[in-house]
């Protein structure tokens, strides 16, 4: 009894700063729901105007009609980028690995997961970022989700992106879609009775969209969708170097990513460029 009797004017004081505390934080509540509902949206479709093309897409796709809610701890395009890096599983999946040449000689490395399998019904050809390749964690992860729909999967690395020495003069580029013919090509012989799905990652999709745009209905992909692809290549590079953000995180990273491949293939870049350090 003394002792509440001595300590009950500190009561006030706690009860106050527990009012206080449980009012901001509904208020911060409250302000963060208005904010999270703001960044969901319905998913914005470009076409042409009474195109029988967008009236199948906007059908066969229910979820182009809903809402889409980005990840409610990370809602933003930046965190959920740098997140990932930080809080995604490294899988370390066991690829078939294997060397193919294009038609005048020049060696790139594809990965198969799982196991090729003939009987898939649909085959589907990931052509990864600019610095990325199969064993990158997103498209490990995208390996694994694709392949509990029993579609096989197989990676168009870039030349060079694996650890390999380039045979050729040639790197890769936004233009350069013979890699990916070479591996159409193989993948048709292979799976004559199979759909081809392709999908670009960001420089990825650059190169599949060149090649869907050389080949028109000769084209071999059945199925063919872009991720994160650049529409103004210019406008792109200046956002990556102007904006501290980007120059920070993205820009810094991809060139450390540039400077690994260079230091495997000097030689060659060297005997091409003449540049001696």
């Amino acid at each position: 009894h003394n002792f509440l009797k001595q300590n009950y004017s500190i009561f006030p004081g706690i009860t106050m700063v527990f009012t206080v505390v449980t009012t901001l934080g509904l208020i911060s509540l409250g302000i963060y729901l208005v904010y999270y509902r703001s960044k969901s949206c319905k998913p914005k479709v470009f076409s042409k105007a009474n195109s029988r093309f967008r009236d199948h897409v906007i059908s066969t796709c229910p979820i182009l009609n809903s809402r889409y809610f980005p990840t409610w701890w990370i809602p933003y395009g930046h965190g959920t980028t740098i997140g990932r890096h930080f809080f995604q599983s490294r899988l370390f999946l066991n690829f078939h690995r294997e060397e193919l040449f294009t038609k005048d000689g020049r060696n790139f490395i594809v990965d198969w997961y799982p196991q090729p399998d003939q009987n898939s019904k649909y085959v589907l050809v990931i052509i990864p970022g600019i610095t990325a390749n199969s064993k990158t964690p997103y498209i490990e992860n995208l390996c694994v989700t694709v392949a509990k729909l029993n579609i096989q999967v197989v990676i168009c690395n870039h030349r060079g992106s694996r650890g390999e020495k380039i045979i050729g003069e040639k790197i890769h580029c936004a233009t350069e879609t013979h890699p990916l013919i070479t591996l159409l090509d193989c993948v048709q012989e292979r799976y004559p009775s199979s759909q081809i799905i392709a999908l670009g990652i960001s420089l990825g999709g650059m190169i599949l969209t060149k090649y869907l745009s050389d080949t028109g209905d000769e084209s071999k992909v059945k199925y063919g969708m872009t991720v994160c692809m650049p529409w103004d290549c210019f406008q792109t590079r200046k956002s990556l170097e102007n904006s501290f953000i980007s120059n920070l995180t993205y820009n810094k990273r991809l060139t450390g990513n540039l400077q690994k491949f260079t230091q495997v293939n000097f030689e060659l870049i060297q005997r091409v460029t003449g540049i001696n350090e």
